[in-house]
């Protein structure tokens, strides 16, 4: 909750308009959004209905519903016309989607001039520390995962996927090879954790 409200901060600095959250879930990044920035509305985006139908009765309970919408869509082929959003940010979603680059520069493409991208994701960890944190978050958790949440396959999933994915200084080099400038990038949680702002070149 702490890493989605700092991702949150950062894009609602100066924020107006619409925000688009993709691979929004059960909606708790749109919600941040929203707390940080009262006057914007939410296009909440997933590929999953299940998902947000329940983001729905999440954002009814907190009487947020007239602020954020939730749409169906696929990250790879955004509905939405050029230059439609201030800002798009995605929350521990990004590497789920099969073709990374591609769904950075659909983002970009969606947003305004001057307008901000916000990643917010699981990285691999690099230095010092990386042997012990990697081996928390290869072996630790997934064994975490099968005895308190009865879900392994879930937390192996977790932990394959991020083998797979950019370091941060990955992320930051594709997010550049996409055309984003003034990209800034903070680690958390050991380096665990990455959260990357892109900026889209003004016309």
């Amino acid at each position: 909750h702490h890493w989605r409200g700092r991702a949150a901060s950062l894009a609602s600095h100066e924020l107006k308009g619409h925000v688009l959250d993709v691979a929004s879930g059960t909606g708790d990044l749109a919600i941040e959004l929203v707390r940080k920035s009262p006057n914007v509305r939410v296009v909440a985006l997933d590929l999953t209905p299940k998902m947000l139908r329940l983001a729905f009765d999440k954002t009814v309970h907190k009487g947020l519903s007239n602020k954020i919408q939730q749409t169906v869509g696929d990250a790879l082929h955004l509905p939405f016309a050029d230059n439609l959003f201030s800002s798009v940010t995605i929350g521990f979603g990004i590497r789920n989607i099969p073709d990374v680059t591609k769904a950075i520069r659909e983002m970009t493409r969606v947003i305004i001039p001057g307008g901000k991208i916000v990643i917010l994701e699981i990285v691999q960890s690099r230095g010092i520390l990386s042997p012990a944190t990697n081996f928390y978050f290869n072996t630790i958790i997934p064994l975490l995962g099968k005895i308190i949440a009865k879900d392994s396959e879930a937390y192996n999933y977790l932990r394959d996927s991020v083998e797979f994915f950019p370091t941060a200084d990955g992320l930051t080099h594709l997010m550049e090879e996409t055309g984003l400038a003034n990209i800034t990038c903070q680690t958390f949680g050991l380096g665990t954790v990455a959260i990357h702002v892109g900026t889209k070149h003004k016309a």
